[in-house]
């Protein structure tokens, strides 16, 4: 058996759209510079040619096959449940990391106290899909695009952290499984007095570029799937005010980033250009988290990519 690696990076693999960049993000892992040894487990709903690509091509990394619609978070659950570091890295499908990047995460981690279980990096824009990609990136994305402070924060990109194995000590397998873990696993390691750090040295190119009818679907499934488990056992008088609520998303939405992207230099200019994607997607969102409110979750995680 070869020994155990420093660090596990963890892929689920689930954007049809965009298959052969799993591909590419195996090639940018193996030209990272002075960085610990690590291991990929990649876990995989997608079976097609690229996953027996990445079989035969790199057989560094473990592939882990697992049944059509199997929603992300429980692929990055299964690939825990085979990673063999003592940390643990998250990367999203579509996002290729830059020169550097684990070794970032790691040198931050070694230089932290043992409350500090997570750090994560910043996002860098390569979409290249036009104006609603440019949005979607915004939509998704702005509080990680540079300038990123460095330091302690309270919040991480879900597909951009290295985690200490003692973030999932006490965390059932149902949990990671259920929601994104920064929605899920995240707020749990802050209530019990565990900290973040931000290391804008850390950077992945985002790729994702979906067809406008394909974001706004999937803005739509999130919400739903996020309102629907946030209200699963509320009582129909709080399942009520989620639905009379959630016209108001879009315009709160829009006035948070507008305040955030007050402090993001250089990228004002884009975002005013994005404002009729940006309301357009808030608002498939609020639809969302109507649905979800009112009707629960369905299998709307399971279609997100």
């Amino acid at each position: 058996m070869r020994p155990a690696p420093e660090i596990s990076v963890l892929l689920g693999r689930v954007s049809a759209a965009q298959g052969g960049i799993a591909v590419e993000i195996l090639e940018a892992l193996r030209r990272q510079e002075a960085g610990p040894a690590y291991e990929v487990v990649v876990a995989d709903r997608l079976d097609d040619r690229w996953t027996g690509e990445m079989e035969a091509g790199f057989p560094e990394t473990v592939v882990l096959r697992a049944p059509p619609g199997t929603p992300l978070p429980a692929l990055r659950t299964l690939a825990l449940g085979r990673a063999r570091g003592e940390r643990v890295a998250v990367l999203g499908d579509t996002c290729v990391p830059a020169p550097g990047w684990l070794a970032a995460l790691a040198a931050a981690l070694d230089t932290s106290p043992p409350e500090v279980v997570a750090a994560g990096g910043c996002v860098l824009d390569g979409t290249a899909g036009g104006r609603a990609a440019r949005a979607a990136l915004l939509c998704e994305y702005l509080p990680f695009l540079p300038p990123v402070a460095g330091g302690e924060t309270a919040s991480l990109p879900g597909m951009n952290v290295l985690y200490r194995r003692a973030a999932f000590a006490g965390v059932d397998e149902d949990l990671l499984a259920s929601g994104f873990w920064e929605l899920t696993l995240h707020p749990r390691l802050r209530a019990g007095e565990h900290r973040f750090r931000s290391v804008p040295a850390a950077r992945v190119i985002q790729k994702r570029a979906l067809p406008l009818g394909r974001f706004l679907r999937q803005r739509y499934l999130a919400s739903r799937a996020l309102a629907g488990n946030r209200f699963h056992a509320a009582p129909p008088v709080w399942r009520a005010a989620g639905v009379l609520a959630s016209p108001l998303l879009p315009a709160l939405l829009l006035a948070r980033q507008a305040r955030e992207v007050a402090g993001k230099r250089g990228w004002q200019g884009a975002w005013l250009a994005s404002l009729p994607h940006l309301a357009l997607f808030f608002t498939a969102g609020a639809a969302g988290e109507a649905v979800g409110a009112l009707a629960g979750p369905g299998n709307a995680l399971a279609g997100v990519e």
